[in-house]
């Protein structure tokens, strides 16, 4: 097979509705969390109302000439997504202190006893080195700490277990998105 095949849809396959395939890895993401199920619906059903009736999941965020409905709704997931303790954003230079601070606060991490002391990581690190040293860490419970690509030089980490995070990197792939290990962002 040659390599633009690759990129061409099979016969007799559905294209799939990017925005319900991203809904799915969210709502994957963050455990099928009625109440963030709640909000991503809404946000789906109208972006600008949605953005609207939360203007400060969008403070900071958009520029003018960049209102779109995809960034509305790109940014609408991304700030549900920190709402309710799924992810967590990072930039690029972030220290280790904030990186252990706010990963540790995620529901995931809580629930299932994957909290960790910045101590144990690298402290002359960055965010994928502190992400590879977590997924050695977390791997014997069968867990990863995953990133979504959100197009920027941040982060949108999560930790995830590591066979679901398999599947979600192929639910991006379908629709052009990429979701992979943290280490790897």
């Amino acid at each position: 097979m040659g390599l633009f095949n690759l990129f061409k849809k099979k016969k007799n396959q559905q294209p799939e509705n990017t925005d319900e395939v991203f809904n799915r890895i969210l709502l994957t993401v963050c455990g099928n969390n009625s109440n963030a199920a709640a909000e991503l619906k809404s946000l789906n059903e109208n972006v600008r109302d949605f953005a609207k009736t939360h203007p400060e999941y969008y403070e900071g965020w958009l520029t003018d000439s960049d209102d779109s409905e995809e960034s509305l709704k790109r940014i609408g997931w991304i700030e549900i997504l920190a709402k309710y303790g799924c992810a967590a954003m990072f930039d690029h230079s972030c220290d280790l202190e904030d990186f252990a601070y706010f990963t540790n606060g995620l529901v995931t991490v809580q629930s299932e006893k994957l909290g960790f002391s910045q101590e144990k990581l690298d402290g002359d690190g960055d965010i994928t080195r502190w992400s590879e040293q977590l997924d050695e860490m977390w791997c014997e419970k069968g867990f990863c700490l995953g990133c979504i690509d959100i197009d920027s030089d941040s982060y949108l980490v999560f930790p995830i277990e590591i066979s679901t995070l398999e599947r979600l990197r192929e639910l991006a792939k379908s629709i052009n998105r990429r979701i992979d290990y943290a280490k790897n962002c």
